[in-house]
């Protein structure tokens, strides 16, 4: 069955779209399967909270690059409507996207767990006495 697709523009910040591009060279994927599933779960999951905390790079000084890939169209269609009613700019979540992306990669490939401590980890086995 062939996917429709849907050419997909934005603004990110050049420097921020450099070390992504690292980082998903090193995985078995491509850019756009790694922003259609994000675009996917922003849809189905997430909300404007997301951006809670972000920093902006609107700022002036920060160099953007014009990012384009095509992307399936029901996905596109869908995370437009989803950021629209949450009046959030599309790039600005793909920006923050990004920076979740590379600040996972660089925290799995420098050994630091993201998983919470077993609570239960230090407690001795009591039926062994």
């Amino acid at each position: 069955m062939d996917v429709q697709k849907k050419r997909f523009g934005i603004m990110v910040s050049e420097s921020l779209f450099t070390e992504f591009k690292k980082h998903v060279s090193k995985e078995n994927t491509t850019i756009p399967k790694i922003i259609a599933q994000f675009m996917m779960n922003y849809t189905d999951y997430l909300d404007s909270s997301f951006l809670d905390g972000i920093e902006s790079s609107r700022r002036k000084g920060i160099r953007k690059a014009q990012v384009t890939m095509m992307l399936p169209a029901d996905v596109c269609l869908a995370f437009r409507e989803k950021t629209k009613n949450d009046c959030l700019s599309i790039s600005a979540v793909i920006e923050r996207f990004m920076h979740n992306y590379i600040s996972f990669m660089t925290a799995e490939n420098t050994g630091v767990s993201l998983k919470r401590p077993n609570r239960n980890a230090n407690i001795p086995n009591r039926n062994h006495s």
